[in-house]
């Protein structure tokens, strides 16, 4: 799709509205992280990476949007099929920019759109 941010984003999402997610404890492919790679892997845990992500105001923006145009289209592309909390949660997640800072954060809690790990979460409430 034209807005998907990440191919696995948009696969994440195929699957947990229609499928579901879970955890296979073994590698099943094998992953070359090279010079030429678009994102690669990152130690989104770290103190110096989140600060340097914390720096990067921009990014940090454009990441997000990136999520949230990316879960209208989904939405746009997918609704006929959803189920109504799905659509519900969607639309509460694509409005999330037009809404005032404390209701934005009302609406992370309410549907706990949250990042992983206690510095991600910081860094969203900072920026969202």
């Amino acid at each position: 799709p034209q807005h998907a941010a990440m191919h696995d984003w948009w696969l994440a999402l195929i699957a947990s509205a229609f499928g579901e997610i879970d955890f296979v404890p073994q590698a099943t492919v094998l992953y070359r992280q090279h010079i030429g790679n678009q994102v690669g892997a990152k130690n989104v845990g770290s103190l110096h990476y989140n600060l340097k992500q914390l720096a990067n105001h921009r990014a940090v923006r454009q990441s997000l949007n990136a999520a949230y145009v990316q879960a209208e289209e989904f939405l746009e592309c997918f609704s006929p099929l959803l189920e109504n909390i799905h659509i519900r949660v969607l639309r509460d997640f694509v409005g999330i920019p037009s809404l005032s800072k404390g209701k934005r954060l009302n609406t992370l809690r309410k549907d706990g759109f949250w990042k992983s790990g206690f510095l991600r979460k910081c860094g969203q409430l900072w920026f969202t």
